[in-house]
């Protein structure tokens, strides 16, 4: 595979139970996900052998279909 082939994050279609996306940490990189209802999430600790140091923030946030106001419609 060439690089301009490999992604930092590897999406895998296929059955309900393989992984569906794999992240390698990176330095100064901020990485943001949106995730169906039904996805659990799971993330896998490094070592503390590791070289460097690193912080998970996981935060969560609802969102809905954004509506427009109705006199704006009225308005075209």
């Amino acid at each position: 595979m060439d690089d301009e082939e490999q992604d930092d994050a590897d999406v895998e279609e296929g059955g309900e139970d393989g992984t569906l996306l794999t992240i390698q940490p990176n330095f100064n990189c901020l990485l943001l996900v949106l995730r169906d209802e039904g996805v659990l999430r799971f993330v896998k600790y490094v070592s503390a052998a590791a070289a460097g140091s690193r912080w998970d923030v996981c935060g969560e946030f609802e969102i809905g279909m954004v509506e427009g106001d109705e006199d704006e419609e009225q308005e075209d």
